[in-house]
């Protein structure tokens, strides 16, 4: 399935990441995952289909501290 390759770039960008931890700069990341997270707001209606990588992002970016710029705007 498509999502295999997204869940191994998921882990791959996990481990930068966290490689960035304890460095005293920002870091920004500019990428359009491709991934329903709330179908109310996003994705006309659809349900979710990659649900192990919405997962593994939603893992990401609680265990990193990170924001969705977009959605902090939205």
């Amino acid at each position: 399935t498509i999502e295999s390759p997204q869940l191994r770039t998921f882990l791959n960008l996990q481990t930068l990441l966290e490689k960035t931890e304890n460095i005293d700069e920002k870091v920004v990341l500019g990428r359009n995952f491709n991934s329903i997270f709330n179908s109310k707001l996003e994705g006309k209606g659809r349900k979710p289909k990659l649900k192990k990588s919405i997962a593994k992002l939603i893992e990401i970016k609680e265990n990193l501290n990170l924001c969705d710029i977009w959605r902090v705007r939205n």
